[in-house]
């Protein structure tokens, strides 16, 4: 595997293009005049990496997420080969923006209660099973999450919470799982990794670096220790990407959240 971190300080030129080879990633804590480069290109494709220092700090860490959320790529923050090229593929583009959209909720009558919404999430949720991409590129079938707010192709997990969670009465509009964080916890509904239940919203961490990378919705909590879900935006049977049910383990998991 390349190394991660091994950086040269060169001067940077107008049109440099951030180039990778196989012994050089770039993730955060680097410096150098590839990160300044790196930060250069992702303020042009629309992503404020906080200035242009060649420093690889939190911002530019956070700036490199919401590219590789945007892209359909994995959200690790780390400049790896896949988010290399797709880097240096929108050099100079700015990041679509869509324009307004009106999002007409369905006509559906408000849940009663916190249970009635779970309850609802979790029956529309496993309906959704098996809807899959066209080519395990964010496409086909599963386009119907991010379109529905007006969005385009990206990675949907959130979009899929969203969708489901409006179609059950409670409007929800994130494309960004660090967003739905944030509004977990400015709303009082983050309850950490502690008494999870069916129908609550699950985030996940896979890098263990305390930033949500992925989520889904609780089935069950099992007795075993492990916890039953439903993801979009996740592998299922014979490799296709889609809504599938999953098992996943507690060291997976970033923290779960109430739904409303």
């Amino acid at each position: 595997m390349p190394t991660i971190g091994s950086v040269t300080n060169s001067p940077i030129r107008p049109g440099d293009s951030l180039e990778l080879n196989t012994r050089n990633w770039l993730t955060r804590g680097d410096k150098g005049g590839q990160v300044s480069v790196l930060q250069q290109m992702l303020a042009k494709a629309g992503f404020d990496p906080g200035g242009v220092d060649g420093d690889f700090g939190p911002k530019t860490q956070s700036a490199v997420r919401r590219f590789q959320a945007a892209r359909g790529l994995q959200v690790d923050g780390v400049v790896g080969p896949q988010t290399m090229a797709a880097l240096n593929g929108s050099h100079f583009t700015p990041a679509p923006r869509p324009g307004p959209t009106t999002i007409t909720p369905p006509s559906v009558t408000p849940p009663a209660n916190n249970a009635e919404l779970r309850q609802r999430m979790l029956q529309i949720a496993q309906g959704e099973i098996g809807t899959t991409e066209r080519t395990n590129s964010n496409d086909g079938a599963v386009l119907k999450y991010p379109n529905y707010f007006g969005r385009h192709s990206e990675a949907y997990c959130s979009d899929f919470v969203s969708w489901v969670s409006t179609q059950a009465g409670q409007p929800m509009n994130q494309a960004y799982v660090p967003t739905v964080k944030h509004d977990l916890i400015a709303s009082g509904r983050w309850k950490g990794k502690q008494n999870p239940q069916p129908g609550d919203l699950v985030l996940f961490d896979w890098n263990h670096d305390g930033q949500p990378d992925h989520i889904g919705l609780v089935k069950s909590v099992n007795a075993n220790g492990t916890i039953t879900t439903i993801e979009g935006n996740t592998g299922g049977p014979n490799g296709r990407e889609g809504v599938w049910e999953k098992t996943r383990t507690y060291d997976t998991i970033l923290g779960f959240g109430n739904p409303s």
